[in-house]
């Protein structure tokens, strides 16, 4: 599994994620998407509704190439995701 964070460089929430999961040793893969234009294509492609186009986006990327949403910061904390690669329960591939 790998772990994908959406993010734009002066989003406070996508440097809060990117700093719990640096705080952890998980690492991850971030797309920085700045161009408007460009990050309304990312929402599009996550078919997030209207009150979901926000960033950080933070996907799961199975071994098998599904994709699965966790969310934003608040939602990445309240995830298992820490204590899954804390207990080996993750194998990131990247």
């Amino acid at each position: 599994m790998k772990i994908e964070i959406n993010s734009k460089s002066d989003c406070p929430y996508c440097k809060y994620a990117k700093k719990y999961l640096d705080e952890r040793g998980i690492p991850y893969e971030e797309f920085v998407h700045d161009d408007y234009d460009e990050r309304q294509k990312m929402y599009a492609s996550l078919n997030l509704a209207e009150n979901q186009r926000t960033v950080p986006q933070i996907i799961l990327v199975e071994n098998d190439g599904t994709r699965v949403r966790i969310g934003g910061f608040d939602e990445l904390v309240q995830s298992d995701l820490a204590d899954r690669w804390a207990a080996g329960n993750f194998d990131a591939d990247f």
